[in-house]
């Protein structure tokens, strides 16, 4: 991608999308809608490792009680001090990696979050959006 693409993607971004993390729970505004999560609904939050390969996909994981959301955004300004802002309002102590993404659990819930996780993660072999990926940002 050129600059100026890129600049467009941050400028669309600072546009429409938008995290908000409140007393109340976790707010965020998708392409369709604005979403909200309560803190205690909320099983776990994963994000890319700092070792991941493929810098494209900043996407958050947020995994609740009844479903398995993401909050997208072009690079995901800011996600790691999102993430830790989060840590600190929801009960998520525990660790489990599922591929590329860290994930901060609920306690006693690390193998349902894996096993929730691996429906919705690549973690393993052949990863063809990681071909492409790697070839859009050639250019």
């Amino acid at each position: 991608m050129t600059r100026s693409s890129d600049q467009v993607l941050d400028i669309l971004w600072w546009l429409r999308g938008r995290v908000v993390i409140a007393a109340d729970g976790l707010h965020w505004r998708a392409w369709g809608a604005w979403q909200s999560r309560e803190w205690a609904r909320i099983i776990a939050i994963g994000r890319p490792t700092s070792a991941a390969r493929r810098t494209d996909d900043t996407r958050l994981h947020v995994i609740t009680e009844d479903g398995y959301e993401f909050i997208y955004g072009y690079q995901l300004r800011e996600a790691d001090a999102a993430v830790e802002a989060m840590l600190s309002w929801a009960d998520l102590p525990e660790r489990e990696q599922v591929g590329r993404y860290l994930f901060h659990c609920r306690p006693a819930t690390s193998e349902q979050v894996a096993a929730r996780a691996a429906e919705h993660i690549h973690t393993g072999g052949y990863d063809p959006w990681d071909f492409w990926a790697s070839r859009a940002r050639r250019f």
